[in-house]
């Protein structure tokens, strides 16, 4: 299975984010097509993102190329995260075809208020008709078309096209504060054949206490991309601060991933996944490693599990 693999994971109690492995395979990854990004919309600036962190003062996330997603077994599961696929669900739109690219943020992974800006393929008119059916009940003085949708385990969210091509899922609480993303803003694009990228800042006070992680780690980032074999490769880095620290840093953080993969039967212990290893590099702690394709299955429901 290569050399060993981790699981890094923001998880969240409606879902923000995420479980990830990190390993090393040799398949080709899904291949990305042409970007579906309206002309107008081509040379605006990648800070999409930025503008829903600051509305929700986010410190966890991702970054989701859906279009990677679409024909993994598992690949739905991603629309648990701040339960924007359920969201779009209600509204009759199809959350791995209808969208081409997801961010999901949260001020903390444990907190109900994850808010999910969706690129879109679907057309605008077919959206706000969608919006439009499920009933406005201000839409008259809405400077944009939304709706709030009940969730089937009695959660709500408010679904609102702010802009065309642009969606945005959020507690209702939050619709009012939308109103910074109504702007020509668009979503970054993750370099190469990548189909997820995951932060968390101060993971150890954003993450929750599964898994602990060191409160000298400041940042964490980490990046899946899908292999052809159905497997996928993982990247892993953190930083610590400083040398010596992301070293201790390293052994905790491997230390903590064996603790959590292994699954006590009595005379031994059997692991999940293969145990991993964390190295330094200055001030970063880093992994890399490959997913076997069981492997990335497991990771996606785990993920998307509530």
């Amino acid at each position: 299975m290569g050399e060993t693999h981790v699981v890094f994971w923001a998880r969240s109690s409606r879902q923000l984010l995420a479980a990830l492995a990190v390993a090393s395979s040799g398949c080709a990854a899904a291949q990305p097509r042409a970007d579906t990004a309206s002309a107008a919309l081509a040379d605006a600036p990648e800070n999409a993102a930025e503008i829903a962190r600051d509305i929700v003062r986010g410190r966890t996330g991702c970054l989701l190329e859906v279009r990677r997603f679409r024909f993994h077994p598992s690949g739905a599961a991603i629309g648990r995260l701040a339960q924007w696929g359920p969201s779009l669900e209600k509204l009759g739109l199809d959350p791995l075809f209808d969208v081409d690219r997801a961010f999901v943020t949260s001020e903390h992974a444990l907190s109900d208020a994850g808010l999910a800006v969706l690129e879109m393929i679907k057309g605008d008119a077919e959206i706000a008709r969608a919006l439009e059916a499920n009933g406005t009940p201000d839409g008259a003085r809405a400077a944009f078309p939304w709706s709030y949708v009940r969730l089937d385990d009695g959660e709500a969210r408010v679904v609102a096209l702010v802009r065309p091509g642009l969606l945005v899922v959020a507690p209702t609480w939050q619709k009012d504060r939308l109103g910074p993303l109504r702007t020509r803003a668009r979503l970054p694009r993750i370099v190469g054949r990548g189909a997820a990228q995951f932060f968390a800042f101060d993971p150890a006070s954003s993450l929750g206490s599964v898994p602990q992680w060191p409160s000298t780690i400041r940042a964490a980032h980490a990046e899946l991309a899908f292999r052809g074999s159905g497997g996928a490769r993982v990247a892993f880095f953190a930083e610590s601060v400083s040398r010596a620290q992301a070293a201790a840093d390293a052994a905790a953080l491997t230390e903590e991933a064996h603790r959590l993969l292994a699954v006590s039967l009595g005379l031994f212990e059997m692991h999940l996944l293969d145990p991993p290893t964390f190295r330094s590099e200055g001030t970063r702690v880093v992994m890399e490693t490959d997913l076997l394709p069981t492997d990335v299955d497991w990771i996606l429901r785990f993920t998307g599990d509530r």
